[in-house]
C-alpha cells in the first residue's frame, strides 16, 4: 500500500514536472510569440515612419513651392496695383484736362452748328444762282434766236427796201424794239454779243 502510494505520489511528481516543463515551454512560446509580435510590429511602425517622412518631405516640398508661388503672387499684385494707381492717377488727369476743355469744346460745337448753318444757307443760295443762271441762259438763248431772226429780218429787208442813200429805213418802234433786245442781250450776256 505504501508503495503504491510512494509510485502515485512518483507518478503525480513526475506529471508535476511534465506539466511544469510544458509550462515553461508554453511560457517561452508565448514569450517568443510576444517579440516577434513586437518585432513585426517596429517593423510596420519603421516602415510607417519612413512613408510619414517621405509624406512630410513631399508636403514641405509642395509647401515650399507654394511659398514661391504665392511670393511670386504677390510681387505680381504689387506691380498690378502699382500699375492700376498710376493708371487711376492718369485718368484723374486726363478727366482734370477734359473738363477744363469743356467750356472750349461747347464753344467749338456752336461754332460748328453755325458753321453747318451758313453752309446749308450758302447751298441754297448756291442752288437758287444755279436756277437763276439756268433762266439767264434760256433767256439768252431765246434772246439771241429773237435776234438772229430780227437780223434776218433787216438784212431782208434791207435788200428789198432801201432808200436813195442806201440805208434801211425802219419805223420807230421796229427800231426801239431792236435797240430794246440788243441792249437786253448784251446785259445778260454780260455785253459779250
Amino acid at each position: 500500500m505504501e508503495r503504491k502510494q510512494k509510485k502515485a505520489q512518483k507518478e503525480e511528481a513526475e506529471k508535476h514536472m511534465r506539466l511544469q516543463e510544458e509550462l515553461k515551454l508554453l511560457k517561452t512560446e508565448h514569450s517568443l510569440w510576444q517579440l516577434y509580435t513586437v518585432e513585426k510590429d517596429r517593423e510596420q511602425m519603421e516602415a510607417d515612419l519612413v512613408e510619414e517622412r517621405q509624406s512630410l518631405q513631399q508636403v514641405q516640398e509642395e509647401n515650399q513651392s507654394a511659398d514661391y508661388e504665392l511670393a511670386a503672387k504677390k510681387k505680381e499684385q504689387s506691380a498690378f496695383l502699382k500699375k492700376m494707381t498710376l493708371c487711376e492717377k492718369s485718368m484723374g488727369k486726363k478727366k482734370l484736362e477734359l473738363d477744363k476743355k469743356q467750356p472750349e469744346l461747347l464753344k467749338l460745337k456752336e461754332q460748328i452748328s453755325r458753321l453747318k448753318s451758313k453752309i446749308k444757307s450758302c447751298k441754297k443760295e448756291i442752288d437758287k444762282k444755279k436756277d437763276d443762271n439756268k433762266k439767264h441762259l434760256e433767256e439768252m438763248k431765246r434772246l439771241q434766236s429773237a435776234l438772229v431772226d430780227v437780223t434776218t429780218a433787216i438784212e431782208e429787208l434791207n435788200e428789198q427796201g432801201q432808200d436813195k442813200t442806201g440805208k434801211l429805213q425802219l419805223a420807230d418802234d421796229q427800231l426801239h424794239e431792236y435797240h430794246r433786245m440788243r441792249s437786253s442781250l448784251e446785259t445778260v450776256g454780260g455785253g459779250d454779243e
